[in-house]
């Protein structure tokens, strides 16, 4: 697993996130410790998951990179096709970064290796078929460009934290890709252009404002509990699950 996350980063970061997800489920899902008798309940809860926590995160971790370790250069099959590369080279960017598993929620986290799968069976049809990806490209692309447009106010506006619609617009977009690009491997829910549409329309700047406004209060909870949970299980940091 170290030698395919290679091209992302060194072994002791992958370690490291995986420990800290671990924590995080284990100890910060909410509702969040208000206490010190809340938060010694906490620690013992979750003192007796984190060991199976990280296991169970390692072995995702493990899927998702071995699904991404030939993505890279499958990809380069698809550069031919200009517009689709370009946009399977900025999904797979978006996808995978250095940080992957800390910057992902868990619950999209698990989705990765589908939508790495669907990258690959987007590559093998483009070949087959370009026309049929650039008829269903155009019909993403306006949907991917809102999505920017507002990710873009966001940060311009100096609007720091997460926002949860925006980042529903986007997991909504990668299942959209699979409805379009990869069916074979179906979306949870069904997936359409018309209701992204809808949503995209729904995060219009001014709710995306409030909902940053609300995070950055959320993350400051967050923040205080983190270091809790640091002073008591200080010695895992940087500290992989055994093998």
């Amino acid at each position: 697993m170290a030698m395919q996350y290679m091209t992302l980063g060194t072994q002791e970061m992958l370690r490291e996130q995986i420990v800290l997800l671990a924590l995080e489920r284990a100890c910060l899902q909410a509702p969040l410790p208000r206490n010190d008798a809340e938060f010694t309940a906490r620690k013992e809860e979750g003192r007796a998951r984190l060991s199976l926590l990280a296991q169970e995160i390692a072995r995702l971790a493990g899927t998702i990179l071995a699904e991404y370790a030939g993505l890279p250069r499958k990809l380069l099959q698809a550069k031919p096709f200009g517009t689709a590369y370009a946009d399977m080279e900025a999904q797979l960017g978006r996808l995978m970064g250095k940080q992957f598993i800390i910057d992902t929620p868990y619950a999209q986290l698990v989705h990765f290796p589908r939508y790495l799968k669907g990258i690959a069976m987007r590559v093998d049809k483009l070949k087959g078929d370009p026309g049929r990806d650039t008829q269903r490209t155009q019909e993403m692309m306006p949907l991917l460009q809102q999505w920017q447009r507002a990710e873009k106010q966001l940060r311009t506006q100096g609007k720091g934290g997460a926002d949860a619609r925006l980042d529903e617009f986007r997991w909504m977009l990668e299942e959209l890709r699979i409805a379009l690009f990869a069916q074979e491997l179906r979306t949870p829910v069904r997936c359409r252009s018309s209701a992204c549409r809808r949503f995209g329309r729904q995060c219009s700047a001014e709710s995306l404002s409030c909902q940053a406004n609300r995070t950055r209060k959320a993350q400051g909870c967050v923040t205080n509990c983190e270091r809790l949970v640091h002073d008591q299980f200080g010695g895992h940091r940087g500290a992989g699950p055994k093998r």
